[in-house]
């Protein structure tokens, strides 16, 4: 059976979560303080759930549930992807527990998918000193209904955008959520941020403007909004980042969380050439210079057989095909094929050379 549970029931789903602490946005959707909604098996007794929250779509419970895995088939087939492409989405995210991994390809279309993981770590009572990192002029401010009203504020939108990524508006994130930012000469440098409060436990994420970066302020915004958090009487603090996202794990340790563990997630690119330049992109970051030469090469030959039917997502400017070719031949070269590299380049060149962060 699948059937949508009302937001009134989405509690009924709750149980399904029970020692997962890495799926409090999940906790949050069901809890009614995070959009989203529900599938489930039996609305009565739930074995099964499939859900979608501000951040992606997920699945757990039991994956032999009644008649549960064929209508989400179905589902994903009738209506996910159909209403995606509707909203112009680029992807889909399907976070998952091991249980469903043999199901995964059946579940979604044959096209090149890209798995991946997302590390999770807790603070870990270690706070740092980090008011002793900023100089004099910058001030750490709360995020408030004052300060997200201040039209002289420069860069407020980038973070009045992020503040509401995971609620459903301005007012829900004023009401369920916090968060600090780094403020220096009327400019907004760095910010912190729930993405979900549950009882007395969060998650927040980071983000710093691209000028400010590599100057510590992530680590110490963060620490600074630990201790919001604690003020507030939250004991359990979160935050996610993905598997390559070394940058975000390194200021998670250094603001004091502490690594817990790992989990599934599969990317479904709704264009397979944006699936398998992430898959390339992936491979690069990796290490594996064969595997990403491969992937890039088979994203460009599809690109040049399917070009007037639909426009890639990563390859919507010319800029960005400059860059995914400069990509294409540092992966190449890496993996010793002097030939294949020097054609990249070549298209590179063609699209008005290299230009960085044009992706």
């Amino acid at each position: 059976m699948f059937q949508r549970l009302e937001i009134a029931d989405h509690k009924r789903a709750l149980p399904l979560l029970e020692d997962r602490d890495h799926l409090l946005l999940l906790e949050a959707v069901l809890s009614g303080t995070a959009p989203g909604y529900a599938y489930v098996d039996d609305s009565a007794r739930p074995r099964a759930l499939f859900a979608s929250g501000p951040e992606g779509h997920y699945l757990l419970g039991d994956p032999e549930a009644d008649g549960f895995s064929d209508a989400l088939a179905n589902y994903i087939r009738d209506e996910l992807l159909p209403g995606a492409r509707d909203k112009d989405w680029a992807e889909i995210t399907l976070y998952y527990e091991p249980a469903w991994a043999d199901c995964i390809e059946a579940l979604l279309p044959k096209q090149p998918l890209v798995f991946s993981r997302q590390r999770y770590f807790q603070f870990g009572g270690r706070l740092p000193d980090w008011r002793a990192t900023l100089p004099d002029d910058i001030v750490a401010t709360s995020i408030d209904a004052a300060l997200l009203a201040r039209e002289d504020l420069r860069n407020r939108k980038w973070m009045e955008d992020f503040c509401t990524s995971d609620y459903a508006d301005l007012d829900a994130f004023v009401t369920y959520g916090f968060g600090m930012c780094l403020v220096q000469d009327n400019a907004v440098l760095s910010w912190c941020t729930s993405d979900c409060v549950v009882g007395n436990r969060a998650e927040v994420g980071i983000a710093t403007m691209p000028q400010q970066r590599r100057q510590g302020y992530g680590g110490a915004v963060a620490a600074a909004t630990i201790e919001e958090a604690q003020r507030r009487g939250i004991s359990e603090i979160g935050w996610h980042c993905w598997e390559q996202n070394l940058a975000s794990a390194a200021t998670a340790l250094k603001a004091g969380f502490v690594e817990r563990y790992s989990h599934e997630a599969v990317f479904l690119w709704l264009n397979p050439v944006d699936s398998l330049l992430v898959r390339a992109n992936l491979s690069l970051m990796a290490g594996d210079h064969a595997a990403a030469s491969e992937s890039y090469r088979q994203a460009f030959e599809l690109w040049t057989a399917t070009r007037e039917e639909a426009t890639p997502t990563l390859l919507a400017t010319r800029a960005s095909q400059a860059t995914y070719r400069y990509q294409a031949a540092c992966a190449a070269a890496l993996a010793g094929d002097v030939d294949g590299s020097r054609e990249q380049l070549e298209a590179a060149w063609a699209y008005g050379g290299y230009r960085q962060g044009g992706a």
